[in-house]
């Protein structure tokens, strides 16, 4: 969890929602300049974003009557997903993770693509995973998180049990689809008119990257191609909560 005691403001993020593009639109709104992987700035200057006001909260340090006092009157926020799209993400971004559990030929044969590429992709976790995708379809991996479960990793585990202690607890769930929209709404409330200025330190559009409206396969098929009923109806079981508490059409 973050927290902006200067603000009053607490975020709770939900891997695969657009965390990283939240964190960066945080630092900038207490001027704090990041470089690099934003969670990871964080977590090495925990100090310099106390002292302006911002700071990492493990959830299990909010059950204490302290904190919970403290917290009660903030703004808490999240942003949310539809699973659709969700899922279609960690096929494009986090294979590799399904991969070295449950697909160890593919992940071998995957990574060997991904050397052959060079340098610059070794690192890289789109390289990986759409080297992995040559290996397996987006139908096989559903099928496959249909047998295996959804709650072997964090990207992949339901949205809602992230949102601690319920979902009625939140002030705005922000759909990640509407990105600028919501964020527009959520520095309005609580951030105050001296943060509506579009400036590199306040604009959430400068700060957020909107999410991408269609993302493709290595073998170029569409998300709609890929999105079959029958991966779909999959889908619709493993996330069957997220759909009910978060209100997307299913």
């Amino acid at each position: 969890m973050i927290i902006s005691h200067a603000h009053k403001v607490l975020f709770v993020p939900i891997p695969k929602c657009g965390s990283t593009s939240i964190l960066l639109f945080l630092l900038k709104l207490h001027g704090i300049e990041s470089a690099g992987n934003p969670r990871k700035f964080l977590q090495e200057n925990a100090d310099l974003c106390r002292d302006k006001g911002l700071a990492i909260v493990l959830p299990s340090e909010i059950e204490g009557r302290q904190y919970q006092s403290v917290l009660h009157s903030y703004y808490w926020f999240s942003v949310i997903r539809d699973p659709y799209s969700r899922i279609l993400s960690n096929y494009h971004n986090k294979l590799n993770r399904f991969a070295s559990r449950f697909d160890r030929r593919a992940y071998y044969s995957g990574k060997a693509l991904q050397l052959l590429k060079g340098p610059m992709g070794w690192g890289d976790a789109n390289c990986a995973s759409q080297s992995m995708q040559r290996f397996i379809s987006f139908e096989q991996f559903v099928h496959r998180l249909r047998d295996v479960g959804v709650e072997f990793d964090t990207h992949y585990r339901p949205q809602y049990q992230f949102l601690h202690p319920s979902v009625d607890r939140f002030d705005q769930l922000i759909p990640l689809e509407r990105l600028d929209e919501g964020l527009a709404s959520l520095r309005e409330q609580c951030f105050g008119s001296d943060s509506t200025s579009d400036s590199p330190t306040t604009s959430p559009t400068k700060a957020c990257r909107k999410p991408p409206t269609a993302n493709a396969s290595s073998s170029g098929a569409s998300a709609e191609e890929m999105m079959t009923p029958k991966a779909k109806n999959i889908i619709r079981t493993l996330y069957e909560k997220d759909f009910q508490y978060l209100r997307y059409a299913s």
